[in-house]
């Protein structure tokens, strides 16, 4: 009888990539040898280092955000195990807010402060830091082929070991990105500064001069 095919956990990605340098196979993430925990450690870099951006599988819209105090702290109980990476309001509650992220709280740049969020509620487009069995499977090899690249490199750095997992990574790449516009119907207009510059190139011009002219 075969065995069925299930996801890909995260001991089997770190198998993988201790296969790159035949290291021994593993049968748990405890008690790890050096070299594994080496490999172990280069798959969490990488899945931290691809998650530090926004990308269509760990990024909720219209998440809803609620002061206390006048302060947006990204710890506190509505988020509890839950880590952001990236967070941006949405257009129609920004207003002359421009947002960043500072310590465990959102942080305004033009006020200089933590807590200048005098609204009720916010919504914001919010990307997570996902842990593996949270990630699709597209993902998990993307990041499994980056990270034992980045791995062998380390440990042994033979080149043509590296050129055949250059080829490798190349794939799972291209599988990845091809996921992710699939996924998501990604489009110019996702991206509300280029929305904004193409809507308004349909405006009147104000008295003979561009309306994006400057202001007195």
């Amino acid at each position: 009888m075969q065995t069925p095919i299930t996801r890909f956990t995260e001991l089997e990605a770190v198998n993988r990539i201790l296969s790159t340098v035949g290291g021994e196979r593993i049968t748990a993430l405890t008690s790890l040898s050096f070299t594994a925990t080496a490999a172990y450690t280069a798959l969490r870099d990488g899945m931290r280092d691809l998650m530090s951006h926004s990308w269509g599988f760990n990024t909720e819209r219209d998440v809803v955000l609620t002061p206390v105090g006048n302060a947006i702290s990204l710890t506190g109980a509505a988020y509890t195990g839950v880590y952001i990476s990236t967070i941006d309001l949405e257009p129609e509650d920004a207003g002359s807010l421009d947002v960043t992220i500072k310590g465990d709280n959102l942080y305004d740049r033009k006020t200089h402060s933590t807590t200048a969020f005098t609204a009720a509620s916010y919504k914001a487009s919010v990307s997570y830091y996902l842990q593996w069995e949270d990630l699709p499977e597209a993902v998990k090899s993307y990041v499994t082929a980056l990270a034992a690249k980045d791995f062998q490199m380390q440990m042994v750095g033979n080149g043509q070991i590296d050129a055949i997992l250059t080829q490798k990574f190349a794939y799972a790449q291209s599988e990845f990105y091809s996921f992710e516009s699939q996924q998501y119907d990604y489009s110019m207009f996702d991206n509300y500064d280029v929305w904004k510059i193409v809507a308004n190139q349909g405006r009147p011009s104000l008295g003979g001069a561009h309306w994006w002219g400057s202001r007195a």
